[in-house]
């Protein structure tokens, strides 16, 4: 059975949901790990602008949302006796 024209599936990505100043994790396209250090510089159709906080550095692709998350790691565990963040921190 055939779609009508008013029926056809959509499998468009949803838009992207960050705003710009978020900052966010990278999925690498050669190895699959996610990278953080990026910042949302930008929101388009299809994806993110981002900048690269190393070099401040605003790469010039777009990044589609499915490569792109939310940088989770805000100290969570600072202040937290025997936390890692305790541990470390240059006195």
């Amino acid at each position: 059975m055939a779609l009508e024209a008013d029926e056809v599936a959509t499998t468009t990505q949803a838009p992207p949901t960050f705003p710009v100043g978020t900052k966010v994790y990278v999925r690498s396209q050669y190895i699959g790990a996610w990278s953080g250090g990026f910042v949302v510089a930008g929101v388009r159709e299809r994806g993110y602008l981002l900048w690269r906080l190393s070099d401040r550095w605003v790469l010039p692709d777009v990044f589609p949302p499915d490569v792109v998350r939310l940088e989770r790691r805000q100290h969570p565990l600072r202040g937290t006796r025997g936390s890692y963040l305790d541990r470390h921190q240059s006195r």
